[in-house]
């Protein structure tokens, strides 16, 4: 990722309610592109208008701005695309701690601040593309009762275990999720939680660093160890992403080897190839909702419709 960009002069800009909702998707994500924000808050405006409006935001201070390489999409004999990635800085940050009534300080804005926690860009972005495309799956839907209830970033989830282990012994190393969504399939329903875990290649280890970290994954929810820690008390199952269907499909040979609660694991691929040959995201809210997830057991499965409920 490019050094951040730095505008070339101040512009004035009068801050709009649609622009808090900018602020605040960024505030939860941290890093957003202009398809992402397109996606949660300008789905009724063309993709130049979305352009325009961040631009202007970032040349007035209120957005910071990074060109991204997206390593994940190159492909043999093609180029990776590049797209700008937005995120908080000092006057969106003070704009948003006014309207939610909290201290400046509460709300990462400097580049050390919106980096903190993020093992690597391209592994946190794969986690975005699927939130994002939850959320505006999941938006004034009329087809479905299904609500987004909340988003758990890898970051917070982290914090949370460590003030928790002061007190208390975790085993290490520790099992934290790459992300955490939860949907309400009904009003008035406890929600339902998601586990997400992105598997761009295998670590250390390989197939068997998988496998065991799938048997850590059961340990901790038939005995709701790290679920108690975070407060999660429906967790559905595990959503692991690989970048193409034969990889996952790969990792889900593993679930098959467990003799417990495969079906507590979904797999799915993180990546498709598009009708021009080269590579996007497979998570976009047209599809996000379809039976797109194979569990441990080979059964199709979806968000709208979980086991152990």
């Amino acid at each position: 990722m490019s050094s951040r960009q730095v505008p070339h002069k101040f512009v004035q800009v009068v801050i709009q309610p649609r622009d808090l909702h900018v602020f605040n998707a960024l505030f939860v994500h941290r890093y957003l592109s202009v398809r992402h924000l397109h996606a949660l808050v300008f789905r009724d405006q063309t993709r130049r208008v979305v352009q325009a409006r961040l631009r202007r935001l970032w040349a007035a201070g209120f957005l910071s701005r990074r060109v991204n390489v997206r390593e994940d999409w190159a492909r043999p004999g093609l180029r990776p695309p590049t797209e700008y990635l937005y995120a908080l800085a000092i006057a969106g940050a003070r704009q948003l701690a006014d309207s939610l009534q909290c201290p400046l300080g509460d709300i990462p804005h400097t580049d050390a601040q919106n980096r903190r926690g993020f093992v690597t860009l391209q592994h946190h972005l794969v986690v975005t593309d699927f939130m994002v495309a939850l959320s505006a799956a999941l938006t004034n839907n009329p087809a479905t009762s299904v609500t987004l209830a909340g988003l758990e970033r890898e970051h917070e989830l982290r914090v949370r275990l460590g003030a928790h282990a002061m007190h208390a012994v975790v085993p290490r190393p520790w099992l934290i999720p790459d992300g955490v969504v939860h949907l309400r399939l009904r009003d008035g329903d406890a929600p339902v939680t998601f586990y997400v875990e992105v598997v761009r290649s295998l670590p250390v280890g390989g197939r068997a660093a998988v496998y065991d970290k799938l048997a850590r994954y059961i340990d901790a929810l038939t005995r709701a160890t790290m679920p108690s820690v975070w407060s999660h008390k429906r967790v559905a199952a595990v959503l692991i992403v690989a970048p193409t269907v034969e990889r996952a499909e790969r990792l889900r040979t593993l679930a098959e080897r467990l003799d417990r609660c495969r079906d507590r694991f979904w797999f799915a691929p993180y990546l498709a190839p598009t009708a021009g040959g080269s590579i996007t995201s497979a998570f976009c809210r047209e599809t996000v909702l379809d039976d797109c997830w194979c569990d441990g057991d080979g059964a199709l499965r979806s968000l709208l419709r979980p086991l152990h409920t």
